[in-house]
């Protein structure tokens, strides 16, 4: 019993990176060495390194 509950909470804990918030804006600025959005509500995000973006 103990094993099936410490993998469930592993298994709670490693699902949590998986999830991803969703935002709608207009982007207002992309700086592309430091591969920052900011939106025109003044919202920043990083892209994370292994995510292409288009250029």
């Amino acid at each position: 019993m103990r094993k099936l509950i410490i993998a469930l909470g592993a298994a709670a804990l490693m699902s949590g990176a998986a999830w991803a918030a969703t935002v709608d804006g207009v982007v207002k600025e992309f700086i592309k060495e430091t591969k920052v959005i900011t939106l025109d509500d003044g919202k920043s995000f990083t892209v994370p390194p292994d995510v292409a973006i288009p250029p």
